[in-house]
């Protein structure tokens, strides 16, 4: 065992580098890179492994027993053992050490709650954590030699220290009511409820990145100081806040701001790599509800910004976008372009520009391709009815065929009724005879060469002036000329 000329005890919430610089201060040493090196860490010019001691990637314990102090574990590792999953976000250590002086002066040690990047705030003094030397400039380090102190036994200055926000203040609660395993009170945002330690961690430095990267700025939480992260997450919290409406209005500064030279190009492309990082994580429930927030927006409000078929390891929401480009119109419309400008000017369809493209209600789309699919085109209604043009042109002109569309200066394609068509038929079927009895009978060309035109026949029969028989022989379904042996009444 190694003699010390002090063996203080570590208090119950200590981080466990302050409870080494205690020791290292009051035993004389330099710094606890000169304590560890004593305690035979043996690390080359007197360094120490600050990340893997907080988070207990490296085990203290032989070198505190050779030292003769008692054996303790880092509260920050135990916290962060308790977390099932991995934490989707590298951005929960601080880089550097964040103390409260007044914290300090009064109890004599550092919590280990303030190694963590989103607690900013002494909720006890309710005043920023200090980390940076304000007359260097230089941030606080973990080899000090005193632990009040800055290099070169500066003061912690409290008179510069500026005034907390409620919303740091706020989030800060949060974060330690969840490192603490507690569960988040009622009064958070309903957004954050219910969320673990890592899923809200996740959400905010996720929604931070994408703040910071709006405005053009590398979102780099560990190498910035508390006061910049500070207000980065202040920032977060005002989505939070307004939540999803704040976020949407996030989401739609990148049209103005593409992420490349290549413009809405560029746009599209990184928000399709925006939904394939919020799908590899969506097993994470803060990242989970960005990301159907985010699909959310994508449908609404920034129409063909990710394609079906762009993707090939994952699928967007069951419900479809609502606004398609004029490509997909024509394609479920199975017409040309010049053919969308047409239904556009017969107001059948109406058409939404953004970004300078114009984009149509797939509703609408779809409402019109069913109804061309479920009626006849004038060529399908001579198939369909064994009519020659000229006659179903006259049938249509005097308007005994119903007919939904006709030819004028917008448009030169008919649109028949097809249920209208059918129901005359069988209107026409059952008014028809089994037999006609004696007297002379005449087919359908005899019947024309008496006077009769398709039109007056049809009429005719209506009225009950001709008799006429129905006999099923011919191949189309809907064929008049399985109307025969007219005879005059």
């Amino acid at each position: 065992m190694k003699k010390l000329l002090c063996r203080p005890k570590i208090y119950e919430n200590e981080c466990l580098v302050s409870y080494l610089i205690r020791v290292a201060e009051v035993n004389g040493f330099k710094h606890i890179g000169y304590l560890l090196n004593f305690a035979g860490l043996g690390w080359k010019n007197n360094r120490a492994p600050i990340h893997q001691l907080i988070t207990g990637q490296t085990n203290i314990q032989p070198l505190l027993g050779s030292l003769g102090l008692e054996e303790s574990i880092s509260q920050a590792s135990f916290a962060l053992r308790r977390f099932e999953r991995k934490v989707d976000t590298s951005h929960i250590i601080a880089k550097h050490p964040k103390v409260c002086s007044k914290c300090i002066e009064e109890q004599g040690y550092c919590h280990y709650q303030w190694v963590f990047l989103p607690i900013m705030v002494c909720l006890k003094h309710n005043v920023p954590l200090i980390d940076t030397d304000t007359k260097t400039g230089k941030p606080l380090s973990w080899y000090r030699q005193r632990l009040d102190r800055f290099d070169g036994n500066s003061l912690f200055t409290e008179s510069l220290i500026p005034k907390c926000q409620s919303s740091s203040i706020q989030l800060t609660k949060l974060f330690v009511t969840l490192l603490e395993g507690k569960s988040a009170p009622t009064s958070v945002l309903q957004v954050l409820h219910g969320l673990e330690f890592k899923d809200a961690l996740s959400m905010v430095d996720l929604l931070a990145h994408y703040q910071c990267r709006v405005k053009g700025i590398k979102y780099r939480p560990v190498s910035l100081g508390n006061m910049w992260v500070t207000q980065i997450y202040t920032g977060v919290w005002r989505i939070l806040l307004g939540w999803p409406d704040t976020f949407y209005e996030l989401l739609s500064q990148y049209i103005d701001r593409p992420m490349s030279t290549k413009g809405a190009t560029g746009i599209n492309k990184h928000f399709r790599d925006l939904h394939e990082r919020l799908h590899r994580q969506r097993k994470n429930e803060g990242v989970s509800r960005v990301k159907a927030e985010f699909d959310r927006f994508i449908e609404t409000k920034w129409p063909c910004a990710l394609e079906e078929n762009r993707f090939t390891r994952i699928h967007l929401s069951p419900v479809n976008r609502d606004l398609i480009s004029k490509r997909e119109a024509c394609k479920i419309l199975n017409c040309r372009p010049e053919r969308i400008y047409k239904y556009v000017q017969q107001l059948k369809l109406s058409v939404t520009v953004f970004k300078g493209k114009s984009n149509y209600s797939r509703r609408e789309v779809k409402s019109l391709a069913n109804l061309i699919e479920s009626n006849w085109s004038f060529t399908q209604a001579c198939e369909e009815l064994e009519l020659s043009r000229f006659q179903l042109k006259q049938l249509l002109d005097a308007d005994l065929l119903p007919v939904l569309q006709k030819p004028d200066s917008k448009n030169r394609n008919w649109l028949i009724d097809k249920r209208g068509c059918i129901e005359k038929i069988e209107k026409l079927k059952v008014k028809a005879e089994l037999e006609l009895g004696l007297g002379k009978k005449y087919s359908l060309g005899g019947i024309h060469r008496l006077g009769f035109g398709i039109c007056e026949l049809i009429v005719s029969m209506e009225e009950g002036r001709l008799a006429y028989c129905y006999r099923d022989i011919r191949v189309k379904k809907y064929s008049f000329l399985k109307f025969c042996f007219f005879r005059q009444r």
